[in-house]
């Protein structure tokens, strides 16, 4: 099966450092996060990548952060990272960056295959978002809005991918890394890059809602539900920065990582570990949408606002009124007019797929019939 990504299904949890089937729920917190040295954790030691890490990574580094804060870790306490992606709902591959950033800032150690708890006070404001980030926000908008209206086909190159939206090949390699970490796109056998299923329909979409309402409004009721300590305050002060300033269109990227963020960190406060990988699947399958983002500032001001009464009815501890409004805030966007992607046949995939530059473009995709002539049968 393959690894969870931060937006897709995070396993059946019966990997190396989630909790057993029919373990004691009270005992969750200690074995699912804090490991033994026995415990079979395999993946290869790190080296310290904080100069290349993505955006993504970054942002979990913040996570990783607040989890262990709200967790009650100390100096000392071990890590398993298989772990700590299975509770973030991300592949190890983004866990790696963000461990090696937090390491390289003192507040954890690498120590072979385990991570050692170092100082989780130590300043985390370098972990904020940059203006470093907004030639990969803006080309991963054009990729987003690109697969929207049938411009990109599901299967892509680096090279006119680069061509195509005027950017670096080293951007364009970041962007589609990112891409990958969320389990949007996947790096094709050969040659190439494919782009996964978001939704296909309004049908879709609408189902999509339908499901997270019966869900995450439960998730705020579950007896065990706390936020950890610090995520309150970040959500406030990152929902905020989307007010205070005008928006642009590069925005989207980093409002969605926020949005996903927030739905990501109720699921997991819910303290039932088996929200947390279904909401990140949800994050994952409205990603592009929402990086190809239609519907203005003011949408982004109703959203912001709504979340922010969440987190006061949450903080004033009637966790009914939460759940209600958080069914509102789902109900409300599931009633926004869906704009899905168009048909892609009428863009040739060699257009995207060829590498060279002599004699004719090679089409390296599978025949393939479009969503819409399926439907159309």
């Amino acid at each position: 099966m393959r690894g969870p990504t931060r937006y897709g299904p995070a396993g059946d949890g019966a990997k190396a450092g989630a909790p057993r089937r029919g373990a004691d729920p009270a005992a969750f917190n200690l074995e699912f996060w804090y490991l033994k040295m026995q415990s079979s954790d395999k993946m290869a030691p790190m080296t310290k990548t904080a100069s290349t890490v993505s955006p993504l990574q970054r942002d979990l580094a913040r996570g990783i952060l607040d989890l262990l804060r709200g967790r009650g870790a100390v100096s000392g306490d071990r890590l398993s990272r298989v772990a700590l992606a299975e509770a973030l709902g991300v592949s190890r591959t983004p866990v790696n960056g963000a461990v090696a950033l937090l390491e390289e800032m003192g507040i954890v150690a690498i120590e072979g295959r385990s991570v050692r708890v170092v100082d989780l006070n130590r300043d985390a404001s370098s972990l904020a978002a940059t203006g470093d980030d907004t030639g990969m926000a803006r080309l991963l908008v054009g990729i987003s809005r690109a697969r929207r209206d049938g411009s990109l086909p599901d299967e892509v190159s680096e090279r006119h991918l680069a061509q195509h939206f005027s950017a670096g090949r080293t951007t364009v390699a970041h962007a589609l890394r990112q891409l990958a970490e969320a389990g949007v796109v996947t790096r094709n056998r050969g040659h190439g890059w494919s782009f996964t299923q978001g939704f296909a329909s309004a049908e879709d979409r609408a189902a999509s809602y339908r499901f997270r309402m019966l869900l995450e409004p439960a998730a705020l009721l579950e007896p065990n539900f706390a936020l950890p300590p610090g995520f309150e305050a970040r959500m406030r002060a990152e929902h905020a920065r989307f007010v205070d300033r005008p928006w642009t269109a590069d925005d989207a990227v980093a409002f969605f990582e926020t949005n996903a963020a927030f739905h990501a960190g109720l699921a997991e406060a819910s303290g039932n570990r088996f929200f947390a990988p279904v909401i990140a699947q949800q994050n994952r399958l409205r990603l592009l949408s929402n990086y190809a983002w239609q519907r203005g500032p003011e949408r982004v001001v109703v959203s912001v606002r709504e979340h922010l009464a969440i987190l006061d009815a949450l903080a004033a501890g009637d966790r009914e009124r939460a759940a209600e409004l958080m069914r509102r805030h789902l109900a409300g966007a599931a009633a926004l007019t869906f704009q899905g992607p168009k048909d892609c046949t009428s863009v040739p995939h060699s257009a995207f797929m060829s590498d060279t530059t002599d004699g004719p473009d090679v089409d390296h995709s599978p025949t393939r019939e479009s969503p819409r002539k399926r439907r159309a049968r």
